[in-house]
This record gives structure tokens, sequence and C-alpha cells, in this order.
């Protein structure tokens, strides 16, 4: 139990040191961005992205939360021949799927332009499509890490690697006095560079360790286990990309940037209560196992005043000073954003200041409140 518990909490530091650690480059990422390019083009690029992350998302199938809890039931069976069967399978068909994805989005880019009603978006589409295999072959194998006790690897490649290799990218199209083009090229070659090195990752740590195979029959059970993990999270990933995509639909290039720029910022503003709930969970759990239900309010209450206590001046200095803030880091041209930076914080923070609830309610098993 000990052992565990430990295992639970090393992850969980190393995942949340990944997450702020992502949260934060590429916060200075997109203010580059932002400062380089025109406030259309920024839009643009906004919106072909978060296009391209949809498909990777249904291209996952669910797998990515599938996967660790299919290998693991697997590995309690068959230690290596679990692993191998069904880490290949899933790589397989994640990169089969991938693949269709990415030639679908670079085939019909003229279609999806025309449903946004912006021409400028095609060529934009039509080079993000690179990032679809990428994208998911990443999120895949991070998963099958994880299935096996190894938060490293996706703090590394997916959280690090990729963004690191994006802002060194960036700081090099300022210096040579490059720009929009340029930077669609940044999007792209940062990802892959983070992919190929995760295949060196993968081939000491997995591919010389057990032997990687497809099953068909691991192929039905995978996806039809994980199918139902793909619409809970992507219905969570709607409420992240619904107002770009609305926007993009209903308005211009120039109020797609406008609601991207502080969106950037308020990204920060669940962390606190993120990064509490990695260890908030087991310990709940294992709480209510004892039917020590003071404990557990008391543990509630205590991580939703921490939470509560690390957010708040975030959300008061995003609200009080978002005419300073706005200018300072993205420019005159963008002051328009201030009263969206002022509705976006106060609604990213509803959640945080109301605690732990989703946590406590995976706790007791209720899932289907969730």
């Amino acid at each position: 139990m000990a052992n565990s518990f430990h295992k639970v909490v090393h992850g969980g530091a190393l995942f949340a040191l990944g997450s702020v650690s992502a949260t934060v480059l590429q916060f200075v990422s997109g203010v580059i961005v932002i400062r380089i390019v025109a406030p259309s083009e920024f839009g643009l690029i906004s919106i072909a992205y978060i296009t391209s992350n949809v498909l990777v998302t249904i291209a996952s199938l669910g797998l990515k939360t599938g996967v660790p809890r299919f290998l693991a039931k697997s590995r309690g069976q068959d230690a290596e021949a679990g692993v191998g069967r069904v880490a290949g399978t899933a790589i397989v068909i994640s990169f089969s799927v991938s693949i269709i994805f990415a030639v679908l989005q670079f085939c019909t880019a003229h279609e999806g332009a025309a449903t946004f009603g912006k021409p400028d978006v095609q060529p934009v589409l039509e080079a993000f499509s690179l990032l679809i295999p990428p994208l998911a072959m990443i999120g895949i194998l991070s998963a099958v890490f994880r299935g096996m006790e190894n938060a490293k690897a996706k703090v590394i490649f997916q959280d690090i690697t990729t963004n690191v290799s994006r802002l060194v990218l960036l700081i090099s199209v300022v210096i040579l006095g490059y720009g929009y083009e340029e930077i669609l090229t940044v999007y792209v070659l940062s990802v892959w560079m983070a992919f190929i090195g995760f295949l060196f990752y993968v081939y000491r740590h997995l591919v010389k360790l057990v032997r990687l195979r497809f099953e068909a029959s691991i192929a039905r059970s995978l996806i039809w286990f994980s199918l139902p993990l793909l619409a809970a999270g992507f219905m969570n990933n709607v409420m992240a990309w619904a107002g770009t995509l609305a926007l993009g639909y209903l308005s211009g290039t120039a109020d797609v940037a406008l609601f991207n720029a502080p969106l950037r910022l308020v990204n920060v503003i669940p962390i606190p209560l993120a990064a509490m709930i990695f260890l908030y969970l087991p310990i709940a759990t294992t709480i209510i196992a004892r039917d020590a239900h003071d404990e557990l309010k008391s543990l509630y209450l205590t991580t939703t005043k921490w939470a509560f206590l690390a957010t708040l001046p975030l959300l008061l200095f995003f609200v009080i000073d978002a005419e300073f803030i706005v200018r300072a880091l993205f420019g005159e041209q963008y002051l328009g954003s201030a009263n969206v930076l002022r509705v976006l914080a106060v609604g990213f923070s509803a959640h945080t200041l109301l605690g732990p609830n989703g946590m406590t309610l995976i706790s007791w098993g209720d899932t289907k409140s969730v």
C-alpha cells in the first residue's frame, strides 16, 4: 500500500510539473506569435490549430484514456506478452487512423475554409494536417507508458520537448526577422522533432524489452472499451474549442485573435487546483473506504481554501488590470480584448473556487454524475 501510494504521489508530482511547464511555455510562445503576426493572421492560426486538434482527439478513439487501464489489466495477467499485444495494437490503430484524418484534412481544406467563410485559412489547414499524425502518436505513446507506470515519458516529450522546441524555433524566427509563413513551419516542425525524439525513447524503453505485435481480437476489445471514453473526453475539449470555432464561423479572424489572446492567459487559473487533485484523489478514496466522512469534509475544505487563495490573486489581477495586461503583453492592437479577459477570468475561476468536486465524486465511484 505504501509503495503504491508513493508511485501515485511521484507520478502526480511529475504530471503536475509537466502540466505547469507546458502551460508556461505555451503562454510564452503564444505571446511571441501574437507580437509577430497581425491579429487576422493569429486568428487563422488559431482556427486551423484547433481544427487539427479536434481531428487528433477524434482519431484517438478514446485510446489515450483506455490504453492505460487496458494495459494495466493485461500486465496483471502476463506482463511481457500483455504489454506487447496491447501497446503494439494501440500504436497500429492510432497511426493508421491519424494518417487517414491527416489526408482528410488536407484534401478538404478548401471546403473547411468555405465553411468558415475564410479562404485564407485553407493553406494553414493544409500545413497543419501534418500535425495530426505526430500529435496523435505522441498522445498514444504517452498513454502506453502511463499504463506501464511511467509518467516521465509524457512529461519529457508531450509537455517539455514539444513546447521547448517550439519556443526555441520561434526565438530563431524573431532573430532572423521571419514572419507568418515561417511560424506555420515552426508549429509543424516542433511537433515532429518531439515525436522523433520520442521514437528513440520508445526503442530503448519498449521495443528492446517486449515484442510489439498487432492482434485483431485485442483491437476490437480495445476500441470497444475506449469509445465511451472518447465521448467524455471530446465533450471536455468542446468547452475549450467552442469559442474559437464559433467565432471563426460567425465573425472575422481579428475577433478570433481578440478571444484567443486572453484565453492563453486564463489557462493558468485552473493550475493551483489541478496540481492539488493529483494527490487528492487517492487520499480521498482511502478516507471514503474508512467511512471517515468528517475527515473527507476537512480535506475538501482545506483543498478548496488553498486553491481559492492561490487563484484569487490571479483573478483580481486579470479583472482589475485587464487593460494594462493586454497592452503590455500583446500590444495596443489587442486593447479591445480587455473585457474578454475579464469575462474569461471569472468563468475559468468558477470551478476552481468551488473545489475538487469532480475528484470527490470519482472517489465515491459516482462517475455518472461527473
